[in-house]
């Protein structure tokens, strides 16, 4: 894998991560609204419904699931080029 892939991904969990803890260190603890059953003042009202651990589950789900999509439009990128086009990067 090249070097632009790697920094890609690092920049991608970097971002996720500082927007988690930045929505659940920052955002949810100054804010009062919107309130759920379980929290308040997150940014998203169905976040304030879920239990941290469940908030953390999705969190992780998310980020899994853009880290995989990153991957495979990189794939997808890469294999096209290469053998549909016969073009080099």
């Amino acid at each position: 894998m090249s070097r632009q892939f790697k920094l890609g991904i690092i920049q991608a969990l970097v971002l996720s991560f500082s927007y988690v803890l930045w929505t659940e260190v920052v955002t949810g603890p100054l804010n009062n609204v919107p309130v759920g059953l379980m929290t308040a003042g997150l940014p998203y009202p169905f976040l304030n419904d879920m239990v941290l651990s469940d908030r953390l589950e999705f969190y992780g789900i998310s980020i899994l699931t853009g880290v995989f999509f990153y991957f495979l439009f990189w794939l997808i990128d890469r294999l096209g080029i290469s053998y549909f086009w016969s073009l080099k990067k």
